[in-house]
């Protein structure tokens, strides 16, 4: 599988700071491109606007975009460079601002979510800041060992509208670990159409001197009873 970012994304990547403290990972293009295809094929209408959470500097906006011509796109983040670059790279298709989701995550109802999360462990995040995301108590998944990203996908689960859809890279563990039992519960309980995509070469990373397995999570909220579709992916075509 190509690891190649976009050009924008590269110029970021080099001269990001403290990325392991941050948890943060840039989406290579064909699996930015993959989460915008999914949710246009999980969408039952065309989607307005997509949110991209933990948005860095636009890797998964500049997919939208490409795979979603009439799309709005909106982009949160606490990190002011990335912040910067990402307005610079989008003028007039949308604009991120400085908000941190874990402390302030109601930002719906909303038609459509993308994301490659922070992927921060509690003793990453320090007892403080995991004390504060506890009492919060907006996350209900958050059992055990608190991990930010499977927090992302319970905000995308609570404050998409209905039928809307969300696409996201994230490691493999949520799909057997015992701290996200109860996060795979709601994504059962929550949604009628879920998409797990399985890549063939599965860390995306490597090139940015990461070793994180990951999967794709896709799904659409719903009331009807869950669809669980699961694909390979030679992260390719």
């Amino acid at each position: 599988m190509s690891q190649k970012l976009e050009h924008a994304d590269e110029e970021f990547a080099a001269k990001a700071t403290n990325q392991s403290e941050k948890g943060q990972y840039f989406t290579p293009q064909i699996v930015a491109d993959r989460l915008a295809m999914d949710l246009k094929e999980l969408s039952q209408q065309p989607i307005s606007v997509v949110h991209d959470l933990g948005c860095g500097p636009g890797a998964l906006s500049a997919a939208v975009l490409r795979n979603h011509s009439d799309t709005e796109i909106r982009g949160y983040d606490i990190d002011d460079n990335a912040i910067s670059d990402y307005n610079k790279r989008f003028p007039g298709y949308g604009n991120a601002v400085n908000l941190d989701l874990l402390m302030n995550p109601k930002i719906g109802p909303i038609p459509a979510a993308i994301s490659n999360p922070p992927y921060l462990l509690s003793r990453r995040l320090g007892r403080e800041r995991t004390k504060e995301i506890r009492n919060t108590g907006y996350f209900s998944t958050a059992k055990g060992k608190l991990n930010t990203f499977s927090l992302f996908i319970e905000l995308a689960i609570k404050e998409l509208q209905e039928d809307g859809v969300a696409a996201f890279i994230v490691p493999i563990a949520v799909t057997n670990l015992a701290d996200h039992q109860a996060l795979r519960n709601m994504l059962l309980s929550e949604c009628d159409e879920i998409r797990l995509t399985w890549i063939k070469e599965s860390n995306c990373f490597k090139e940015q001197d990461v070793a994180v397995d990951a999967c794709l999570i896709s799904f659409r909220k719903g009331d009807d009873k869950a669809i669980m579709e699961i694909r390979e992916w030679d992260g390719e075509k």
